[in-house]
Formats: C-alpha cells, sequence, structure tokens
C-alpha cells in the first residue's frame, strides 16, 4: 500500500469501545468482532479520523513507537486494514 494510500473509515453501523488501552469493535449487522490491543487500537483511532493516507497514518504510529521502525509499522498496519476489509 503506497504512503498516499486513502484510509478506509469504518462503517457507521460498527460500534467500538474502549477496554483498557485496546479496543473492542462489533459490526452487529454480522456479529462479527475484533479485540485490538494498543497498537490496534491506535491504527483503529487514525482510522477513526486522525489521519487520512497510510503515509499519515504511519508516521503518527513511528513517532508514538519510534523504536519498532517505520516498514514494521506499515506492514502491521496493512495486516490489520486487510484482515478488518476481508470482514467488511
Amino acid at each position: 500500500m503506497s504512503p498516499d494510500h486513502p484510509l478506509p473509515r469504518p462503517h457507521p453501523a460498527v460500534v467500538h469501545r474502549r477496554v483498557g488501552e485496546g479496543v473492542v469493535i462489533l459490526d452487529p449487522a454480522s456479529e462479527t468482532y475484533f479485540g485490538l490491543d494498543g497498537v490496534g487500537a491506535a491504527i483503529w483511532d487514525g482510522l477513526a479520523g486522525e489521519a487520512d493516507t497510510m503515509g499519515a497514518l504511519v508516521a503518527r504510529l513511528a513517532a508514538r513507537w519510534p523504536d519498532a521502525g517505520v516498514d514494521r509499522i506499515a506492514r502491521d498496519v496493512a495486516a490489520l486494514l486487510a484482515e478488518l476489509e476481508a470482514s467488511g
């Protein structure tokens, strides 16, 4: 995914709730849910409007976790996006 790739936005029907540092996401229509840890929650926050492109989200996360490395963060973001998109 290129840095200028626009991020998908969560479907308005999807419900999320903070649980500690993480987030639980529920799609009531399909009854599918995801539990995300702190990093996943930060990615979710980016999808919910804090970032508008893949590059902006990766940069934001890299500033928060500089030891992780930009390439690893980009791969992790892409993997979570693929999993969420595959689930609708």
